[in-house]
């Protein structure tokens, strides 16, 4: 395998975590929404714990990235999901 090759492929798994943690945010930010119109305990725990696994996904592809050159889009995407996880977190 080339170093050029070993690149993309490394690049192609990064863009895949970066993709992943987005999705994880998402669906935490529907848990959310969701728990907000039920009032449900139940389900004001399992939205608190996907912002909480949401977030600890993301931080931890968001140091995977740090020195990596990736597009500043997707890098811009992971902040912006992070400070809405965050928004969200200090709901509980």
């Amino acid at each position: 395998m080339t170093v050029k090759s070993r690149y993309q492929k490394l690049n192609q798994q990064l863009y895949h975590s970066s993709q992943e943690a987005i999705r994880t945010a998402q669906q935490a930010h529907n848990a959310v929404t969701q728990a907000q119109s039920s009032l449900l305990p139940q389900e004001i725990q399992y939205a608190e714990h996907k912002v909480c696994e949401a977030l600890s996904y993301l931080r931890q592809v968001q140091d995977q990235l740090q020195n990596q050159d990736i597009a500043p889009e997707i890098r811009q995407s992971l902040k912006q999901e992070e400070s809405r996880l965050m928004q969200e977190y200090e709901l509980f």
